[in-house]
């Protein structure tokens, strides 16, 4: 006889194996965005604390805090519009690296994906902006949504459109719910 205990952990064990068989899958949504407006807010006197037990704050290097404000069109892959995203990403290092990739441009950013008909979805993680150029796939938390996407949990794969600058491809990838 299985005792319960061993059954919630086989349970669970099975919703963890099904979850990452979901994202093996093709894409729940994928569209592209043609950038609308971006802005670039320079960095106001920011400071980076090396340690919390070290010494007073330096100066942060060059680039960092610098602020990315963006609004683009959601096409999907007929380049029917299908909805907008805006995001806000923070330059966190100009010349660091994520998960073995090139040094680059690591930015956070925070992302409401707004599908007409459907609901938003909010995105949040941190990419290497210099990898994703070089072609790289960048992955993003999906955190919660709204409207049919209220229970949304997932992931985005992001990456740039080599022939045009201006274009990223976004897989969306939600778990069942």
């Amino acid at each position: 006889m299985i005792s319960s205990k061993v059954a919630r952990v086989a349970l669970i064990g099975i919703a963890s194996f099904a979850a990452q068989v979901a994202f093996a899958g093709t894409p729940t949504f994928s569209f592209t965005d043609i950038a609308t407006q971006l802005n670039v807010v320079p960095a106001v006197a920011l400071n980076i604390v090396p340690s919390i037990f070290t010494g007073p704050p330096t100066p942060a290097p060059d680039g960092t805090g610098l602020v990315t404000l963006s609004t683009s069109n959601l096409l999907n892959q007929s380049g029917v519009l299908k909805g907008y995203q805006t995001a806000t990403c923070v330059s966190l290092s100009m010349n660091a690296s994520v998960a073995n990739e090139a040094p680059g441009e690591i930015k956070t950013c925070q992302q409401t994906m707004t599908i007409t008909g459907v609901g938003q979805l909010i995105i949040s993680g941190t990419i290497n902006r210099t990898a994703a150029q070089a072609g790289a796939r960048q992955k993003l938390a999906i955190t919660g949504g709204t409207g049919l996407l209220q229970a949304a949990r997932g992931e985005v794969v992001t990456y740039d459109v080599p022939t045009n600058p201006l274009a990223h491809v976004f897989e969306v990838y939600l778990l069942p719910f």
